[in-house]
């Protein structure tokens, strides 16, 4: 982490360098991406985006636009920018289209990604972890947790939600509740909490257990106004009181 914080205080430095900027502010994007600014690093790439059109940086640009945007779930904004990418970086944005199709539900497109990738890119953590999130999607959890497990890639913390999510698939939920729990006391990031802490809410729903449910519920509501939400969580009130 101390790497990519001062790469980005050293790629700032250049941001308005004429014959280094475009460079600069692609440096600097990819560092917020790394440390997880996901919607910070939209910024410098938007500027280069905009200002240096005919920059050698364009493509790649356009390729971390997708993965941030996929990062918080606009989906619909990171496959405009997937389908601008053009070779070398062309695969990472399959794959880019992979993780869109897993959200989505559509499991015919993430298939045909998957059939397109070789052995070797499943050395890389995060396509080894859409192809376990596809078996685990497919009625194959107990697989997909086995393949996790034995990825020495995936046991890094930043993956502990994506193991939980496998777990939960596994109906394993004590050991999904335990490491949910611990990632949210350990959490810096505001998002990063409400994603555990509605997969718990989720969780609870499945399990019957209506008032962690509903406490869990109360606490991300705020932050989750959706319509589904507020009906799960009318559902339980109305459970309750009968």
């Amino acid at each position: 982490i101390e790497d990519y914080i001062s790469a980005k205080e050293f790629f700032k430095r250049y941001t308005e360098d004429p014959k280094l900027a475009d460079k600069a502010l692609l440096g600097l994007a990819k560092a917020e991406y790394f440390l997880g600014n996901y919607h910070e690093a939209t910024i410098p790439l938007k500027r280069l985006l905009r200002d240096f059109k005919s920059s050698s940086a364009i493509n790649e640009a356009n390729l971390y636009m997708g993965l941030s945007y996929l990062k918080i779930s606009r989906f619909k904004e990171a496959a405009e920018y997937f389908k601008k990418v053009e070779p070398p970086f062309d695969k990472q944005a399959m794959i880019g289209y992979g993780w869109i199709a897993l959200h989505n539900g559509d499991l015919k497109s993430l298939e045909a990604v998957l059939q397109k990738l070789d052995r070797k890119d499943f050395n890389e953590p995060d396509t080894a972890l859409l192809h376990i999130k596809y078996l685990a999607m497919t009625g194959k959890a107990e697989e997909a947790l086995k393949e996790f497990i034995k990825n020495l890639k995936l046991k890094k913390s930043m993956y502990d939600i994506d193991k939980a999510d496998v777990l939960i698939k596994a109906n394993k939920f004590t050991d999904a509740e335990t490491i949910l729990k611990k990632f949210i006391d350990r959490s810096k990031k505001l998002s990063d909490t409400i994603r555990a802490k509605k997969m718990l809410f989720e969780m609870y729903l499945t399990q019957n257990k209506t008032n962690e449910a509903l406490k869990i519920g109360n606490e991300i509501y705020f932050y989750i106004p959706a319509d589904d939400m507020r009906l799960k969580l009318y559902s339980i009130y109305m459970n309750s009181k009968s």
